[in-house]
């Protein structure tokens, strides 16, 4: 149905936009400030957005939509200041590998064709996490390598990286992933959200929440 499609696009956008100003603006406050666990930081909140569409829509595929105006907005330092596509790569691998993870896990779970429990969706957070940070790795280290990501490029350093990236990514991962899914599912489960058409309105103020991140992300790309 039409009004269905328009609403899971409706919430694609706002939702991937808000991920893509995470990605940019918090990155930059983490690293201005030097606080530790940025990826981690970073990951947690890209799976908390993911968990409260998966929990409003039950659908696994509609993740990998969430990821697309997620990564437009990392790359618009390519339009905006020039900068090659390679610049951001490795942040594009391990926004698509957590998405794809996720869904994939989703999907193969059967989550979201009933009631789910806080231990599943913990579950499934930290699995899919923790699948996103060794393809990161492998990836990673083929596309566009960092300095940092390359002091881990051992058998050893394999072990390290698990350690001092893959498990706060689960942690942090599982945590945001169940507590957007309930917040969602709380949402699909009231009367209101079933009944929503949405309007105008609606359309308008969404359009306006992801106009301002698209607005502040180009501000700090360009600053």
């Amino acid at each position: 149905d039409k009004d269905f499609v328009k609403k899971v696009v409706f919430y694609i956008l706002i939702g991937g936009s808000v991920w893509g100003l995470s990605e940019v603006a918090l990155s930059e406050i983490i690293v201005r400030n030097g606080l530790p666990l940025r990826a981690s930081i970073l990951t947690g909140i890209a799976f908390l957005i993911m968990g409260v569409l998966s929990g409003l829509f039950r659908k696994a595929h509609y993740m990998l939509f969430l990821v697309i105006p997620a990564i437009l907005i990392v790359q618009m330092g390519v339009v905006l200041c020039g900068n090659s596509v390679l610049c951001r790569t490795n942040t594009c691998v391990a926004l698509v590998s957590h998405a794809g993870m996720l869904s994939a896990g989703f999907y193969l779970t059967g989550m979201g064709r009933g009631k789910t429990s806080l231990k599943k969706t913990v579950f499934l957070g930290s699995a899919a996490a923790l699948s996103s940070a060794v393809a990161f790795y492998f990836v990673g280290m083929k596309c566009a390598p960092c300095p940092y990501l390359l002091s881990f490029n051992s058998a050893a350093g394999f072990i390290s990286y698990l350690y001092a990236e893959a498990l706060p990514w689960m942690i942090f991962s599982g945590a945001g992933f169940s507590i957007g899914y309930f917040l969602g599912d709380k949402e699909y489960q009231s009367a209101g959200f079933s009944l929503l058409n949405l309007k105008t309105p609606h359309y308008i103020t969404g359009l306006a929440v992801s106009l301002v991140c698209w607005i502040a992300s180009a501000g700090i790309i360009l600053g």
